[in-house]
């Protein structure tokens, strides 16, 4: 997705799928789109952070074993999740 803000000032949304390319004018589904990417932003993780889980989740892969390094990574990224859920949660944000 590519939001774009033009010299005239109008909003555009530019998004991508296999199969085509789609660009909308729609103040509503560009203000949609928008809102969206702002909450992304406020929920992603720091670079730092980002690349701490990373090396969290590739602890312990052992090239020969992908089916158990696949279900040892999606047990704790899942963990992450919860956590990051539960802050949210304290927080008030949820």
């Amino acid at each position: 997705m590519t939001l774009l803000n033009m010299p005239d000032h109008e909003r555009l949304g530019y998004a991508e799928t296999s199969q085509r390319g789609y660009l909308t004018r729609d103040p509503d589904i560009v203000a949609g789109w928008a809102t969206n990417y702002d909450l992304l932003q406020v929920e992603a993780l720091s670079q730092a952070d980002s690349a701490a889980m990373i090396r969290k989740i590739r602890e312990g892969f052992q090239p020969g074993d992908r089916s158990q390094h696949r279900g040892a990574a999606r047990r704790r990224m899942a963990q992450v999740q919860l956590q990051r859920g539960r802050r949210r949660v304290r927080r008030g944000d949820a």
